[in-house]
């Protein structure tokens, strides 16, 4: 008998185990978007970060943007859902020797004062979270940040979420392998910031590849058409610059 794919349904507590377990493997602490690709973002972020600023990073993952704002001197807060990834992220914080404060929660229900924050991040967070999430994490955000604040925040531009399922070998379980449930346009994005309080001041499409694996992938298939299309790559990626304003 053969045995049937299902489709996995994901929930808050599946969720929650996944990123708990991703995070207690080594090989997945260097994984993460912030690891690799921020430097991308942060051309477009730098010219907002003068002055010693109040930053908080959500859904911060392994820590690195924290580590690294810390050392530029401001005062870095983190928050994210997983237990084992805020544990782990301690531990990078003494061994780094930087000061930051780091909580569990989550991005709907945040421990902190109203108007505490100039600054807010969120690298690849929305794509996680449900709809109801979503309209409430925007929200959230925007309780948290001064008057005038900025939030500065990466997602996924026009995802196609069912072609980028796999097939689990063990219970053929199909699932999004790094738990993507969302998929924004610029349409869909600015109008969540619109009813969250936000101005658009950047909203950037760009490409950036995922791995090195998907660049060479998409070189080879770009040669076998005429050389001139080579680099003429579809946006899969926005990087987003939102002032509060109410």
């Amino acid at each position: 008998m053969v045995d049937e794919g299902h489709e996995f349904k994901w929930d808050e507590n599946r969720r929650e185990k996944f990123w708990n377990v991703w995070a207690s493997i080594p090989i997945f602490h260097t994984a993460h978007f912030s690891e690799n690709y921020f430097q991308i973002p942060m051309n477009v972020f730098r010219p907002y970060f003068e002055g010693k600023l109040s930053i908080l990073d959500v859904g911060f993952a392994s820590g690195k943007i924290l580590i690294d704002l810390s050392k530029m001197g401001h005062d870095c807060y983190g928050i994210d859902a997983s237990t084992k990834t805020v544990s782990e992220f301690k531990k990078r914080v003494v061994m780094e020797k930087v000061n930051v404060e780091a909580d569990v929660g989550n991005v709907t229900r945040m421990p902190y004062a109203d108007e505490k924050f100039d600054r807010v991040f969120t690298m690849e967070l929305f794509e996680h979270l449900f709809d109801h999430e979503v309209r409430d994490g925007f929200k959230e955000i925007n309780r948290v940040l001064k008057r005038s604040g900025l939030l500065l925040m990466t997602s996924p531009y026009a995802e196609d979420l069912e072609a980028h399922k796999v097939l689990c070998p063990e219970c053929y379980a199909v699932f999004h392998p790094v738990q993507h449930i969302q998929s924004f346009n610029e349409g869909k994005m600015q109008k969540l910031l619109t009813d969250s309080g936000f101005k658009t001041i950047v909203l950037k499409k760009t490409w950036i590849y995922a791995t090195p694996r998907h660049w060479i992938q998409a070189t080879y298939l770009r040669t076998r058409r005429f050389v001139s299309d080579l680099f003429d790559l579809k946006p899969n990626e926005m990087i987003i610059v939102a002032k509060k304003e109410r």
